[in-house]
């Protein structure tokens, strides 16, 4: 009988064999080996922190940082040097709540499953702004499907490339390896794009909304607005790699943008303000929603302006990822380039083999 998984408000039941005997199997089968990419200087204290907090037993056999300045080529350095069973790809800023892993491992029970994830939250302690970033990430209408990565939601399914992110991912190393890794010269989109290879050859992945990690939203609206053009950027690049794999709702805020350029030239059509009259009408709604569900009437005048910057900004880097493409080929970074330094389950440095 297959392992079949329920989840049930708090908690997640299987059956063929009772939840607490699961969980302690994988717990005790499972090795985990957490890849890091991270650039020099940067404090990992409260990542190392939380993973120390976990409850026992921990998987963690390691936990492995790779420095350099091309996430997709560190992660793939790192998981060269794996010894885990199970590759666990965090950021170096993400916060693990202590029950994770007895969330994410029992999945791994069905031997068809190559990868399970689930949300990145945003921290309590993040400011005001942070938190309406995070409720925009985590908006249907300001994510569509992928507004499941930043929002704990539903219960436990299978999952496509869009609702599990990079720095909450849990792949089993011999299939990430035999797949031949991230595409180091894709970043973003470098789990996804891996995520839709592995889906193509028939592998089942898992969204746990309860699996998730805590991990701050840009700290100011410039940075919000890099964020989703390079969103939007790695979305292009990814598309030309794969074609085939083309989704017309992909390129939604690229006509929106559009719509936007050429609306002056439009004003004196009556008709072409239908559309922005919509979108506000959308936004207002979807605004008042989440205050709403938050009970924070303050969200509501902020949250239409950053939709709007988010829908906006996201359509420019996917035009820019157009027009650009042809002259912005991105030459791979060396091994040399990439410093690795592994710390032991008790998080002390030990040496690579």
């Amino acid at each position: 009988m297959p392992w079949v998984f329920l989840n049930e408000g708090s908690k997640m039941y299987a059956y063929t064999k009772g939840r607490k005997s699961i969980i302690a199997e994988t717990l005790h089968e499972l090795r985990v080996s957490v890849a890091i990419p991270t650039r020099s200087g940067t404090s990992l204290e409260k990542t190392f922190e939380s993973l120390k907090n976990v409850f026992p037993p921990s998987p963690v056999i390691e936990v492995i940082l790779a420095e350099g300045y091309n996430p997709s080529f560190q992660r793939n350095k790192a998981c060269t040097q794996a010894r885990g069973d199970i590759l666990y790809f965090m950021d170096d800023d993400s916060i693990v709540p202590p029950h994770l892993f007895r969330r994410v491992l029992p999945h791994f029970k069905d031997k068809r499953v190559v990868a399970v994830g689930g949300p990145s939250l945003t921290p309590q302690d993040d400011t005001f702004l942070q938190k309406c970033f995070g409720y925009a990430l985590g908006s249907p209408f300001g994510s569509y499907r992928s507004h499941y990565r930043y929002a704990s939601l539903g219960g436990v399914r299978h999952a496509n490339e869009m609702d599990l992110i990079g720095c909450n991912l849990a792949v089993k190393k011999r299939e990430f390896l035999d797949e031949g890794g991230l595409n180091n010269s894709l970043y973003p989109n470098e789990e996804t794009e891996l995520l839709d290879r592995l889906l193509q050859k028939g592998y089942i992945m898992m969204y746990d909304p309860e699996a998730y990690i805590y991990r701050s939203q840009r700290k100011s609206l410039p940075e919000f607005i890099s964020q989703l053009f390079a969103y939007g950027k790695g979305r292009i690049d990814q598309t030309l790699l794969r074609p085939l794999r083309i989704r017309p709702f992909y390129f939604v805020p690229l006509a929106f943008c559009l719509y936007m350029i050429l609306l002056p030239l439009l004003a004196h059509i009556p008709w072409a303000f239908i559309p922005f009259v919509l979108y506000l009408l959308f936004a207002l709604s979807e605004s008042f929603r989440i205050a709403l569900k938050n009970s924070d009437w303050r969200i509501l005048p902020v949250m239409p302006p950053i939709f709007f910057v988010m829908h906006i900004s996201h359509g420019c880097g996917l035009l820019w990822g157009l027009v650009n493409r042809p002259f912005s080929q991105r030459a791979d970074l060396k091994p040399s380039d990439v410093r690795i330094t592994r710390y032991d389950g008790n998080f002390s440095p030990s040496p690579l083999p």
